[in-house]
């Protein structure tokens, strides 16, 4: 799942969502930030004739800037169950004969919203 790259500079006091996945290349400053962690806009700065947003990590109290790839916008309790309600839908497509069907996958988001689920019986 993607999400929507943010196509204007954020606004200082703006929060954000970090979406860093540590990484071998990643510059020092970065290498305690993870996934999830709460950002604000604290500034705006010029580089090399580019301005860019200043990110402020709560958890981690460092700065950086990040490229517009690896934030966006906090989301909504409603937008995370949707998330997730995708995520089980389309294991649930993948699961079946013909998963390419488009009819599967109507079928599958049908079982869904009737309250069908994937479990695992665990041996005892």
């Amino acid at each position: 799942m993607g999400h929507k790259v943010l196509t204007r500079l954020p606004d200082i006091g703006e929060m954000f969502e970090c979406l860093l996945k540590q990484e071998s290349f990643m510059p020092a400053a970065l290498s305690q930030w993870r996934p999830g962690d709460k950002l604000e806009v604290i500034a705006h700065v010029n580089m090399q004739g580019s301005i860019n947003a200043v990110f402020w990590n709560h958890r981690d109290m460092t700065a950086s800037t990040l490229r517009d790839d690896l934030y966006r916008p906090i989301r909504t309790p409603e937008q995370i169950a949707a998330e997730q309600r995708e995520k089980v839908v389309q294991e649930m497509v993948n699961d079946c004969p013909y998963p390419g069907s488009a009819t599967t996958a109507i079928d599958c988001l049908a079982l869904y919203k009737a309250g069908y689920r994937k479990f695992e019986i665990v041996p005892e």
